[in-house]
């Protein structure tokens, strides 16, 4: 196991390096999952983010994209 899921981290430093040892250790390797692995794969058209701010005009992004468009519109509304 590379990663210690949402246990502390020193730095951004220390979790690269994670990342490379990761690598340098699993050069070549096939990625092992449980025998039970699955997954799901997530297509969005739409998404919003949020940024919060101290005089609540909070920022707010709306992206959208139509069919199989990898160009996404964007489109900012009221907070």
């Amino acid at each position: 196991m590379c990663f210690q899921q949402s246990q502390p981290l020193a730095s951004e430093a220390a979790l690269e390096e994670k990342l490379h040892q990761a690598q340098r250790d699993n050069a070549g390797k096939p990625i092992e999952k449980p025998p039970r692995w699955g997954g799901l794969r997530v297509i969005p058209r739409s998404i919003e983010f949020l940024t919060f701010r101290e005089n609540r005009l909070h920022l707010r992004e709306y992206y959208t994209r139509s069919g199989q468009q990898s160009d996404w519109e964007k489109q900012l509304l009221q907070p």
